[in-house]
Parts: structure tokens; C-alpha cells; sequence
């Protein structure tokens, strides 16, 4: 959070299998979110908003089956909500303003 990062997210990401916290918001990362980030299977929290994200929410992220907070606004997403997303039942705080 807040660390001027401006780049693309790293697909390696994805294999952080373990994380329950995933905080990359407030930077001014670019490009498209990786679809490997759907196997973070055990993230409680996703925060990717305030960024430059752009390209559309990938469906993988509906693997994100713990997830109670997922935080994907103030980008420049393009498309509609996957719904899909709609099978995450965990989920108490959704952002995409």
C-alpha cells in the first residue's frame, strides 16, 4: 500500500498460495490483472484499488473462494463484473467505484 510501485503486477504473485493479506492498493500499477491470481485460494483480503489496472476483472477471480473484502475501484477497468464473482459467498465488503 501507498509505495509509488508503477508497473505490471507479476504473475508470480499467483503462487503466494499462503497469503490471507493481499494489499497493492494505492500505487500506480498499470496494465491488466493477472489471471494467476485467482490461486491465491486463502486471501481473506484483496485490495487492488486506486491503481492504473486496466483491461477487464478475470473470472479466475472467483477462485478467491475465502475472500470477505475484494477492492477493485478507482482503475480504468473497461468491462462489465464477471458474474461469476457472484459464487464468491464469502465476501462482506465489494468495491469497484
Amino acid at each position: 500500500t501507498r509505495n509509488s510501485l508503477a508497473s505490471s503486477i507479476p504473475t508470480e504473485l499467483g503462487e503466494l498460495v499462503n497469503v490471507e493479506f493481499f494489499y497493492l492498493n494505492y500505487n500506480s500499477l498499470t496494465s491488466s490483472i493477472p489471471t494467476e491470481l485467482g490461486e491465491l485460494v486463502n486471501v481473506e483480503d484483496f485490495y487492488l484499488d486506486r491503481n492504473s489496472l486496466t483491461s477487464s476483472i478475470p473470472t479466475e477471480l472467483s477462485e478467491l473462494v475465502n475472500v470477505e473484502d475484494l477492492h477493485l475501484g478507482l482503475n480504468a477497468i473497461s468491462s462489465s463484473i464477471p458474474t461469476e464473482l457472484g459464487e464468491l459467498v464469502n465476501v462482506e465488503g465489494f468495491a469497484l467505484t
